[in-house]
C-alpha cells in the first residue's frame, strides 16, 4: 500500500509522490508487523525502530543534528 500525497510539479515533469520517513513497526518481542510512516507511529504510539549515528570530532565536539521545527 503507497500512503504518499501527489503533488504536482509540472506538465513536464508529472506527478511526484511526497511520503514521511518509513520506519518498522515492531511488537513488544521486536518482531517486524510491518512498515509505517515514522508520523503515524509516533502518533499511535506503535513500538517502531530508530538508528542514531553519533559524529565525534578527535577533540569531543559532538555534530548534533536538529530536524526542522514542522516534522514531527
Amino acid at each position: 500500500m503507497f500512503r504518499g500525497l501527489r503533488a504536482p510539479l509540472s506538465e513536464r515533469c508529472g506527478t511526484v509522490w511526497v511520503m514521511g520517513e518509513l520506519v518498522e513497526q515492531v511488537d513488544d518481542q521486536d518482531r517486524v508487523l510491518g512498515v509505517v510512516e515514522r508520523g503515524e507511529a509516533v502518533r499511535s504510539g506503535w513500538l517502531h525502530r530508530v538508528a542514531t549515528t553519533v559524529c565525534r570530532r578527535p577533540d569531543g565536539r559532538i555534530l548534533v543534528h536538529r530536524r526542522p521545527q514542522r516534522t514531527e
